[in-house]
């Protein structure tokens, strides 16, 4: 019997919950990234980011279906004892932690610097936690609802860009591969980041109730993510010209400004309000799981305690951490780091390291 057969999700909640995770507010200063790296030719680095994360999510399905009931702290514990299982379910732990913290406290730096400047920082974070705490201390039901009307939402904000379709020139894309693979492949780094929370499944697995449809849910929202990330990609780097996407720090909300609606008018502010709120998702969805390792790591606490805690601890760190701008781009940069060995390495190597103990246990049989 599935131990986590009280709450489960549907498919759609389990690609909503996804690709909510990777709809972060890095989301919207990539452009930027891109043209400091590939040029005009990010876009092919947005691709083949989708590629790799692709790829991984292959190889972290594969493992999952060989244990559907278990989740990545379950699968640690089984395959590297209690010592050794229990070191990377901490790993693990800390990772889903300080996304969480990075996805939050980028979403403050936005806030602060666009919207509330002379709000105070601890403000704002209480005015997010809030809601944050309510739908995580509730769990996994309450959080796939919750994806489902934030996905709703987001759907206005691609049809909002598309308003600009004609101030943009798309023969700036031109020539294709200008400057060679190189700088292609070297902006495909930025991209990863955009695309971090697909790793969310190693938790979420064990709930979703068609698990045959795994798959199809995570190529789905991987999909979805790409095709915002394209959209984005697209629109700035025909709109600006290579020389000026580089000044701005998110060209996206920049981009919103030559958007003129009569009864509107501040467009980029409407649009940054609104995605704010779609961003929030992020740093729930790891905060969740952040809260769903501690609960298995210490069962003896009540998951309630356990998100309250995450809460106080985030709310008291925004008292004496007012993120800047180089310090949310370094910020950033170690979730990426981090990311790139938990999302894009440990599913490969998970994968790897299983067969090679199913072919050792045949092996041993058969003596």
């Amino acid at each position: 019997m599935n131990k986590y057969n009280v709450k489960q999700i549907s498919l759609f909640q389990f690609i909503f919950i996804i690709h909510g995770a990777q709809l972060t507010i890095g989301n919207l200063s990539l452009p930027r990234r891109l043209g400091e790296t590939a040029g005009t030719d990010g876009w092919i680095s947005v691709i083949l980011g989708w590629v790799l994360a692709m790829i991984s999510s292959f190889f972290m399905i594969r493992v999952m279906r060989r244990h559907p009931e278990d989740t990545l702290f379950d699968l640690a514990l089984r395959y590297l004892g209690k010592w050794g299982g229990m070191g990377v379910a901490i790993l693990v732990l800390l990772y889903y932690s300080f996304a969480g913290f990075a996805a939050f406290f980028s979403l403050l730096f936005i806030i602060k610097s666009w919207l509330l400047l002379a709000t105070p920082t601890y403000m704002v974070a209480g005015l997010f936690l809030i809601p944050g705490y309510i739908v995580i201390k509730n769990g996994i039901a309450m959080l796939g609802r919750f994806n489902e009307v934030i996905f709703l939402i987001s759907i206005v904000l691609p049809l909002l860009l598309l308003l600009v379709l004609k101030e943009v020139h798309f023969y700036q894309l031109l020539p294709v591969l200008k400057e060679g693979w190189g700088p292609v492949i070297h902006g495909v780094t930025p991209t990863l980041l955009c695309f971090l929370g697909f790793e969310t499944a190693f938790i979420l697995y064990p709930f979703l109730n068609q698990k045959e449809q795994a798959m199809k849910g995570i190529f789905i929202a991987n999909t979805l993510s790409l095709i915002v990330l394209l959209e984005v990609t697209l629109l700035t780097s025909a709109y600006f010209s290579p020389e000026e996407i580089v000044r701005y720090q998110l060209p996206v909300v920049s981009l919103m400004k030559s958007v003129q609606i009569n009864f509107i008018e501040r467009v980029d502010v409407l649009y940054l309000s609104a995605y704010i709120m779609v961003a929030s998702v992020t740093w729930m969805t790891f905060m969740w799981s952040a809260v769903f390792g501690m609960g298995k790591l210490m069962p003896g606490i009540s998951r309630r305690m356990h998100a309250l805690f995450h809460t106080l601890l985030i709310l008291f760190i925004s008292f004496f951490y007012k993120p800047s701008f180089p310090e949310s781009v370094n910020i950033n940069y170690w979730w990426a780091n981090f990311g790139y060995v938990i999302a894009y390495s440990l599913p490969p190597i998970i994968y790897l390291w299983m067969m090679m103990t199913v072919q050792y246990v045949r092996r041993r049989t058969r003596v």
